[in-house]
């Protein structure tokens, strides 16, 4: 059986369009684990509202602390967890996923809750396990929501602190490989595995970065421990993002995104190396800044203090994320 983990904040309406796509799969052995983080809308009320109407849906509730009143969950239930805080992305799936592990399922997918599936996408990816057994942690070809024939993400390649994407943004004709795509680098929209690959403390992502990074860290601990990975092009799911808006735009946004690489980076690599590197990639970084309107006085400042702080902190806590955002979680 599969854990199929769902992260949702403030997007019940998302996370309900994902469950409905995961129950038209072709597969019925799965369940699913909504971990809510503290939503501050109505996404409890309305996905249990969702859940109930559903008579095909076995379905639990659990708070955080109630753990161990679960039960082992029967194929297609559905196990809405709820949060006693916003933990961030990290720490939101590391949570749910420990509470998979109650259960022992023979595989785990973390799932963005802004995705929707193709019907075969979970029998691709436990087909190609069975038939492919060393590539343990595996990606499905994940393409734009809208247009539907573009590629959003299939993995990548991950050197010298840096990652280049297989395909982004081309169309999905164009790939060239048949069955699958030997990977270095795996986003965590989508990730398929079993336990093996859990760190010693049953953690899936590093919980040093409130939001974003996960990805890379997981990416590199994955290299080194000589962990093979794939995207599986004949499985196939949809996200919701806009091309447009995939990029960052705000110098907040930009600034929080390259310190989590910094600290990455510098955690992960030599001193030597990581001076080098930091030192190189902040020509990048100016020319991203001046090319988007950043004064020279205004990207001078930027990396400085990219610089002061990615020595001076191991990670980015939600309240750093929060006042270095410039925004109040309500």
């Amino acid at each position: 059986m599969t854990a199929i983990v769902l992260l949702n904040w403030n997007g019940y309406n998302d996370t309900i369009a994902c469950i409905s796509s995961l129950y038209s799969m072709t597969t019925e052995d799965f369940f699913v684990i909504i971990a809510d983080n503290n939503s501050i809308d109505e996404s409890l009320q309305e996905m249990t509202i969702w859940c109930q109407k559903n008579k095909d849906v076995d379905f639990q509730f659990i708070a955080q602390g109630d753990e161990d009143n679960s039960s082992r969950p029967r194929s297609g239930t559905i196990i809405l967890y709820s949060l006693s805080a916003n933990y961030g992305f990290a720490k939101g799936n590391n949570l749910a996923v420990a509470l998979a592990s109650r259960f022992k399922p023979d595989y785990y997918l973390v799932l963005n809750n802004d995705t929707e599936v193709s019907p075969d996408f979970l029998e691709q990816l436990f087909l190609f396990s069975k038939r492919h057994p060393d590539y343990e942690v595996l990606s499905p070809l994940i393409s734009f929501y809208n247009p539907k024939d573009v590629v959003w993400n299939c993995g990548g390649k991950l050197f010298a602190g840096l990652r280049k994407y297989h395909y982004a943004g081309k169309p999905v004709s164009s790939i060239k490989e048949k069955e699958y795509i030997p990977i270095s680098f795996i986003t965590g929209c989508a990730l398929f595995f079993t336990d093996r690959i859990l760190d010693e403390d049953g953690r899936l992502f590093t919980e040093r970065f409130f939001f974003g990074e996960e990805d890379f860290a997981f990416s590199i601990r994955m290299k080194k421990e000589k962990r093979k990975m794939a995207c599986v092009l004949d499985s196939r799911i949809y996200h919701k993002v806009g091309q447009a808006t995939a990029k960052l735009k705000r110098n907040d946004k930009r600034y929080v995104y390259f310190l989590n690489r910094y600290i990455d980076v510098r955690l992960h690599y030599s001193p030597l190396f990581f001076f080098c590197w930091s030192y190189l990639y902040s020509f990048y970084i100016a020319l991203l800044l001046r090319k988007a309107g950043s004064s020279i006085p205004e990207t001078w400042r930027f990396i400085r203090n990219l610089h002061i702080d990615c020595r001076r902190y191991d990670g980015i806590s939600q309240e750093m994320y929060f006042k270095l955002m410039n925004i109040k979680e309500s």
